[in-house]
């Protein structure tokens, strides 16, 4: 490979398209961290509003509902912070091995 196949306008769109693809993968990386967390709160406040209110039916039936939603959506963000935590580690390994790859080759 070249020196001047390496700066090819393909190749620098390539580049820019994957400094993209690795930006969004932090950024969805970050907001499913930030979901965990606020749903992991509102787990705990509703343990709190449990332990300290007297309990009436309609209170109980309101926490649990709460609960039931807010575990499942802390769970999906959960998963979603794998899945881009994986993605986002993968496309490095990648960027990293096609840079070796460029200067082995040169």
């Amino acid at each position: 490979m070249t020196t001047n196949a390496l700066y090819s306008s393909d190749s620098v769109g390539s580049t820019k398209r994957v400094d993209l693809l690795e930006a969004l993968l932090r950024l969805a990386l970050l907001t499913g961290k930030r979901y965990v967390n606020e749903f992991s709160q509102i787990a705990a406040l509703v343990r709190v509003i449990e332990q300290h209110y007297p309990p009436s039916p309609d209170l109980a039936q309101l926490l649990s509902l709460l609960e039931s939603v807010t575990s499942a959506s802390e769970a999906n963000a959960r998963l979603d912070v794998e899945l881009f935590g994986g993605l986002l580690v993968g496309r490095l390994a990648r960027s990293k091995t096609m840079r070796r790859g460029r200067f082995v080759s040169c």
